[in-house]
């Protein structure tokens, strides 16, 4: 049991990798040149423990300790995350396969721990017979890992100055079919990562607003897969022609946060707000001063 969830664990955080990066950036553990080795490096450790509890070897020694404290450090972490943004969200201790809140990841881990515990009560040392297997099994994940998912270069940053020119104005593709439609006249620009709980709120709050006064033609920047659309649409009461992204190119695209919301004049930023800076009553103020523009 215990081998099976440190395994899926693993797994899990591959799909897609990049949030993973990306969670470990914005809950500030690393920044965007440490965050893709931190990520492959705790995924690797994961998978490796998890494989070594299925064989007998160096057990007691060295990996249910290991067990044990990674998964203090992983509570640690679960704990900063609940004091500084509050029990809401994905933790991403699953990735992106199954969501849990800070609080149900630690009791997850808490268990998991009892049962290390147990496991280390009850197993008796044994002796090293094969040496090389574990040295070598951890070289061959670690490699696999490189291999398949290389580092991507982030150091790409959008501009967020008022009145510059938005980098979003050159995407095509829309489920409207217009050509280029961020560059011309007047346009709202909601970024939303579908699985992300803020983005809902914002997108909610979008939609009220649009019930309340008139916003300009809206525009929606989606990560997430196509069979997301439609639930993300319907709890959102949203309508906006949309934009699916894969995760490296919105990654590299948006990385400094969202969801995002853009009002553009003929492509130009005039207003850029993210979900710790985005207030409704605000943005209706914000959205009537925009429409009187030239």
């Amino acid at each position: 049991m215990l081998a099976g969830v440190f395994i899926f664990s693993a797994i899990s955080k591959l799909f897609p990798l990049e949030i993973f990066e990306y969670s470990l950036v914005y809950q500030g553990i690393a920044n965007w040149t440490m965050a893709p080795l931190l990520a492959r490096s705790l995924i690797c450790f994961e998978l490796f423990l998890g494989i070594a509890l299925l064989f007998n070897q160096l057990l007691k020694q060295i990996i249910l300790p290991s067990a044990f404290i990674l998964l203090l450090i992983f509570n640690a972490y679960l704990g900063y995350v609940w004091f500084t943004q509050g029990n809401s969200g994905n933790c991403g201790c699953f990735g992106t396969i199954l969501p849990l809140t800070p609080a149900e990841s630690l009791l997850k881990n808490f268990f998991l721990m009892l049962l290390t515990v147990f496991l280390y009560i009850t197993s008796s040392v044994k002796p090293w017979k094969y040496k090389v297997f574990l040295p070598l099994l951890f070289l061959v994940i670690l490699t696999t890992l490189i291999v398949l998912y290389p580092i991507l270069d982030y150091s790409y940053i959008p501009k967020k100055l008022n009145n510059e020119i938005a980098e979003v104005t050159v995407l095509k593709g829309f489920s409207d079919h217009t050509e280029s439609p961020l560059a011309e006249g007047k346009k709202l620009v909601g970024v939303f990562n579908m699985e992300c709980s803020h983005c809902v709120e914002v997108a909610i709050k979008l939609s009220a607003t649009k019930a309340r006064i008139k916003l300009p033609q809206d525009y929606y920047i989606l990560l997430g897969d196509s069979s997301e659309v439609a639930d993300f649409y319907s709890i959102t009461h949203s309508s906006a022609p949309y934009k699916l992204m894969p995760s490296a190119e919105f990654l590299k695209q948006f990385h400094s946060g969202w969801p995002r919301v853009y009002l553009l004049n003929k492509g130009y930023i005039r207003y850029d707000n993210n979900y710790h800076s985005f207030n409704g009553q605000d943005f209706e103020k914000e959205v009537r001063k925009f429409m009187l523009e030239n």
